[in-house]
C-alpha cells in the first residue's frame, strides 16, 4: 500500500515514531521490552490511546519531556515510578531520557511531515491548476517583433557601413601667402633738420663802420626780427603805458607766423650793412 502523506495523521505517525524510540531506550537500561516506559501500567490499545494523547499535548504546546510528565501525573495516568517528592528532576534517569526523547523526536518528525505535505499539496493544486488561456495578439498592446536576434533593414545598413573600410582623405595644406612690405615714403618736407636759432647773443658785438647805423637803432628789418623774437616789450595800450615784456604778443606771433622769412629779413640786413661799410672805404 502506497503511503498517502495528504491522508495521514501526523499526529499518530510522529507519536509512533517517537514511542519506539523512547521504548528502545528505557528498555535497554531496563532490560525490559521498553513499551511502559511512561509508566502508565497499561498495555495494548489502553496504552496506544496514552501515546496518541502524549503526542498531542507535544503539538499543541510544543511541550518537553518535564511538561510531558507533569501533565500526566497531574491527571492521574501515570502510576509507577512517582517520586515522594513529586519532582521531575528526582525521576529514575532512564524514565526522564525517555520522556525528553518521545517530546524532542515527536516535535522534529511533526514539523517535518507537516511541511513535506503542505509543498505536495502546493503542487498537487499547481497541476490541476488550468494555464490562462493565451490572448489574442489583437487584444493586447504588444505586436508580434519575432526573434531578439533579428534586426531591422536600417540596423543592418548602419553596421553594414561600420564594417566596411574607409579611405584616408589627407587634408590639402593651407596655401601660404606672402606678404610684400610696403616701401617706406619719407617725406623730405615733414622732416626737421633743425631751424636756425633767431635769438640776438646779448654779447655780440655790431659789425665794424657801421656806427651811424648802430647810434640810430639798427635797420628796420633788424627792428622788425628782434620784435618777432620777443626781445622788445609789447607796444602800449591806448592810455600811452608799456606792456609788460613777458614775451606773450611775442610768442604768438610767431607762432602764426613762419620762421624762414624771418631769417631772410635777417640776412637781408645784414648784406645791407656790409654794403653800406665798402661804399664808404
Amino acid at each position: 500500500m502506497k503511503l498517502d502523506l495528504a491522508k495521514l495523521d501526523l499526529v499518530e505517525a510522529a507519536a509512533a515514531v517517537a514511542h519506539a524510540a523512547a521504548s528502545q531506550l528505557y528498555g535497554m537500561f531496563n532490560e525490559t521490552d521498553g513499551y511502559d516506559w511512561p509508566g502508565t501500567g497499561l498495555e495494548g490499545d489502553p496504552l496506544a490511546g496514552v501515546i496518541y494523547e502524549m503526542g498531542a499535548y507535544c503539538q499543541r504546546k510544543s511541550a518537553f519531556g518535564d511538561q510531558l510528565w507533569l501533565k500526566f501525573r497531574h491527571e492521574g495516568v501515570l502510576q509507577d515510578g512517582i517520586p515522594e517528592s513529586k519532582l521531575f528532576a528526582d525521576v529514575e534517569t532512564s524514565r526522564q531520557w525517555s520522556f525528553q526523547i518521545f517530546a524532542r523526536i515527536f516535535r522534529s518528525n511533526y514539523d517535518d511531515m507537516l511541511h513535506l505535505r503542505n509543498a505536495m499539496a502546493a503542487q498537487a493544486e499547481a497541476a490541476a491548476r488550468k494555464p490562462a488561456p493565451k490572448p489574442d495578439i489583437e487584444d493586447t498592446i504588444f505586436e508580434p517583433i519575432g526573434s531578439m536576434n533579428e534586426m531591422e533593414p536600417h540596423q543592418r545598413q548602419f553596421l553594414a557601413a561600420l564594417a566596411r573600410p574607409r579611405r584616408e582623405v589627407s587634408p590639402e595644406p593651407e596655401p601660404v601667402i606672402e606678404v610684400q612690405p610696403e616701401p617706406l615714403a619719407i617725406n623730405l618736407n615733414t622732416i626737421n633738420l633743425g631751424a636756425p636759432s633767431e635769438e640776438k647773443p646779448e654779447n655780440q658785438q655790431p659789425p665794424a663802420g657801421n656806427e651811424t647805423e648802430q647810434e640810430a637803432g639798427g635797420t628796420p628789418q633788424a627792428d622788425a626780427l628782434v620784435q618777432r623774437d620777443g626781445d622788445t616789450p609789447a607796444a602800449g595800450d591806448g592810455n600811452g603805458q608799456q606792456g609788460e615784456p613777458d614775451g606773450t604778443a611775442g610768442d604768438a606771433d610767431q607762432a602764426k607766423e613762419p620762421v624762414k622769412p624771418a631769417v631772410e629779413d635777417a640776412e637781408k640786413a645784414k648784406n645791407s650793412q656790409t654794403g653800406t661799410k665798402r661804399k664808404r672805404n
